[in-house]
């Protein structure tokens, strides 16, 4: 089996440019189906008597049909066996990592008194893309930061620290 084979079967299957990864795990599967082929036949000669219906089932393109066994895989419990794969890790938990950058703090402080997000990298020595500006907006840590230091930098400057203000003073008198 080559490349030009690999790349033959999957216009047949409907894929007109398979990736490079692809077609490299394509060969792999083909070389393990040879091997495991060859270890199969003289199994299978000292056992029992070949005949119709064990030679169906001994093709794995058959077996993959099945409904039953549709959907999984056929070489995952022979490389288990062979230690190839690794054990299945524990369950994670649900949901990305939190994505926290040093300067977020900085930012989020330049950002309390209203400074737009541009002005605010900019100020703090950062440069950063179109996409990547959008993508710090959506930033729920960011968010999160910005939030906070946006109320207090309210409660400094404008809350009950500066006195009362005058239309609570006159609505008081009225």
């Amino acid at each position: 089996m080559n490349e030009s084979d690999a790349k033959a079967a999957f216009r047949a299957m409907g894929i007109p440019r398979p990736s490079r990864s692809l077609i490299d795990a394509w060969l792999r599967a083909e070389e393990l189906k040879e091997q495991w082929a060859q270890i199969e036949e003289p199994v299978k000669a000292e056992t029992a008597p070949a005949t119709p219906a064990t030679m169906e089932a001994s093709v794995p393109q058959a077996a993959s049909t099945s409904p039953a066994l549709r959907g999984k895989s056929l070489l995952e419990p022979i490389l288990r066996e062979r230690g190839d794969l690794p054990q299945p890790l524990k369950r994670r938990k649900p949901g990305r990592p939190r994505i926290v950058a040093s300067w977020f703090p900085a930012v989020a402080k330049t950002m309390a008194d209203g400074t737009t997000l541009r002005t605010a990298l900019a100020i703090n020595g950062l440069s950063l893309c179109a996409n990547e500006m959008r993508a710090l907006y959506r930033n729920r840590t960011l968010q999160a930061l910005y939030q906070e230091a946006r109320r207090r930098y309210l409660i400094e400057n404008w809350g009950r620290a500066r006195g009362p203000s005058l239309r609570s003073v006159l609505g008081r008198r009225l």
